[in-house]
């Protein structure tokens, strides 16, 4: 038997409803006592106005013999609705609500239940504050049960939201702090984003880090603020929001730059503009500030991907000497710019010993760099014939070599050479039986691919929620149930049979090569339109497109899609998020500060 003695010392309404609640928690299977607490209620509700009282009556009614999950099944009933509402605005709510829900005994999922659909209606920070002590236990209860960081970091932006509309931003910039210090690695979201992510929009990049950064943003006065743009910018550096914010800050280099990627993406921000005479004089660099500026983070030492250099090494050198009997060896009297540029790379990256044909016919187009001994460099003659469509100006000119020496210095030629490998880069997938004719599969990034699913699953659902914009409590888009609040993350996300781990990892590894080669070729060109206008001269797929991107702009063509709702040309979008990246990074201007006289 319970003990009720203490039922004697409540007054007579709060009797009432102690009574009710003892015999609807304890004698759960006695259809009569519980039929008599929801009597006992009915009449409270008649006498007093208490919408405590309501939502005893409410969870009593709605439950149909499972009281683990009453309200959220009810998740879009305007009742429940209205009355959470009520109870919002209700003077007694910051005391009562929790020991409402510990006394009722209400469950976890329905406790994580009641707490966003409170969330999503608080209009004012009286209201905020009323269920702030709610949402504390609530937090306490979801970390205690769920020790994956991802859903913790995802409960407590959230949570941090709910702090600040309280005005505790204090309170809230420490747990940010705290949680960006423990955010799992993201970088894979970088090289191995879901096809169907609009890279271009706010579900882009590493958006744990980015949504965190924001709110850390907010908290901050607007110099102090700046660091915290750029650092936004550059993990969604082809989001517009993202752009304008850096082009509003007071640092002028800063927002130059945020122009700059503003115009590039813009309609004619890809027309062609009358050759200028550039004078470059360069410094010869240092390995080690190529290692620590230049290359790809993910492949530094510590980085995600650092056993890349030693896998690299493993592989055969390929043959593809008989290549230059079907070209003409460079004369520099005849291209002095062309032998100029050539020149001034070489130099910088210490390269010797190499020898540059130009190729006619059927290799006209494109440029490729050979390892082999010497090295050689072919370059498709139509890029310096000043009528073809393919023309390299120098400056673009010196990006697109730029690119294939950065492959040799890096000794990427092993790979890059293959025509497989560039005709895969440029599809975006691999036949992995072909990759593996001629590259060792050696587990290359281990546990790195590990959790792919989970963090694309996070980046698609916020990119879901995103197109929404301020949805109503009641949309099904949002919150079909609170099991998906509470293990969205644990679900199994579907997969596409080809994505196997190995052929990610081919994937991954060809991005990995084209940015290092990207970022080394950039700092010897330091035009964003240049290096843009090079990727689509020098590549047989995407020159066509050139003069529809000139006249209606970079963005719209990176947002086509395929039937299948992939992004067609999401392959091209990761490459200018990383050249954008990378331009906004104090690793550039420390990679040109070493490498101009």
């Amino acid at each position: 038997m319970h003990k009720v003695q203490h039922i004697n010392l409540l007054p007579a309404d709060d009797r009432i409803r102690e009574v009710a609640r003892i015999n609807w928690i304890y004698k759960k299977k006695n259809q009569e006592s519980n039929q008599l607490a929801i009597d006992f209620v009915h009449h409270l509700i008649n006498e007093e106005h208490n919408p405590f009282d309501e939502l005893s009556l409410l969870y009593m009614e709605y439950t149909e013999g499972d009281r683990e999950k009453v309200f959220s099944g009810y998740i879009e009933d305007n009742k429940l609705l209205n009355l959470l509402r009520k109870i919002l605005n209700y003077a007694g709510t910051n005391e009562f609500l929790t020991k409402w829900i510990e006394s009722w005994e209400i469950s976890y999922i329905d406790s994580v239940a009641i707490n966003n659909l409170f969330l999503k209606a608080i209009d004012d920070a009286v209201q905020a504050n009323n269920i702030l002590p709610f949402h504390r236990l609530v937090r306490d209860n979801f970390h205690k049960k769920n020790t994956d960081e991802i859903n913790q970091v995802l409960f407590d932006i959230s949570f941090c939201r709910h702090l600040i509309k309280c005005g505790l931003g204090n309170e809230a910039k420490k747990i940010l702090k705290k949680s960006l210090s423990q955010l799992p690695d993201e970088t894979i979201l970088d090289l191995l984003p879901a096809k169907d992510i609009d890279l271009t929009g706010i579900a882009a990049g590493q958006i744990l880090k980015v949504t965190i950064l924001e709110l850390l943003a907010e908290l901050e006065t607007e110099k102090n603020a700046i660091d915290y743009k750029c650092q936004i910018a550059r993990l969604q550096p082809l989001v517009e929001e993202r752009v304008d914010k850096l082009i509003e800050v007071s640092e002028e280099k800063v927002a130059a730059k945020g122009g700059e990627l503003k115009m590039v993406m813009k309609s004619e921000g890809l027309m062609a503009k009358d050759e200028a005479r550039h004078s470059f004089k360069y410094k010869m660099l240092d390995s080690k500030i190529l290692e620590k500026h230049v290359r790809h983070p993910a492949t530094r030492k510590g980085g995600r991907f650092s056993n890349f250099q030693k896998w690299l090494a493993s592989i055969k050198i390929p043959d593809y000497s008989m290549l230059k009997s079907y070209s003409e060896k460079l004369s520099p009297q005849k291209h002095k710019e062309l032998n100029d540029i050539i020149a001034d790379i070489k130099y910088a990256l210490n390269i010797e010993k190499l020898e540059v044909y130009v190729s006619r016919g059927e290799k006209s187009v494109g440029i490729n760099g050979f390892e082999s001994d010497p090295l050689f460099l072919i370059i498709g003659g139509d890029h310096l014939e000043k009528d073809s469509p393919h023309y390299l100006n120098p400056l673009e000119m010196r990006f697109a070599v730029g690119v294939e020496l950065a492959h040799l210095y890096f000794k990427h030629a092993r790979i890059t050479s293959s025509d497989v490998w560039k005709g895969a880069l440029e599809k975006g997938y691999f036949v992995l039986d072909t990759v593996l004719s001629f590259i060792p599969a050696i587990g290359l990034f281990g546990k790195s691919i590990q959790g792919i699913g989970k963090l694309n699953s996070v980046s698609s659902f916020l990119q879901k929620t995103a197109k929404l914009g301020k949805v109503s409590s009641q949309s099904k888009e949002v919150l079909n149930t609170s099991e998906q609040i509470v293990n969205i993350y644990k679900s199994k996300v579907s997969k596409d049979k080809k994505d196997s781990d190995k052929e990610m990892e081919f994937l991954a590894t060809s991005r990995i090569i084209q940015l290092t080669a990207d970022r080394c070729a950039f700092i010897f060109t330091k035009d964003l339109k240049a290096a843009i206008r090079a990727m689509f001269l020098v590549s047989k797929k995407y020159y066509s497109e050139l003069p529809v991107i000139e006249k209606y702009g970079l963005r719209e063509f990176l947002l086509k899609k395929n039937e299948d709702g992939s992004f067609k040309h999401q392959e091209l979008a990761i490459r200018l998020a990383s050249l954008f990246s990378f331009y906004l990074s104090d690793d550039y201007e420390n990679a040109v500060l070493k490498l101009e006289a």
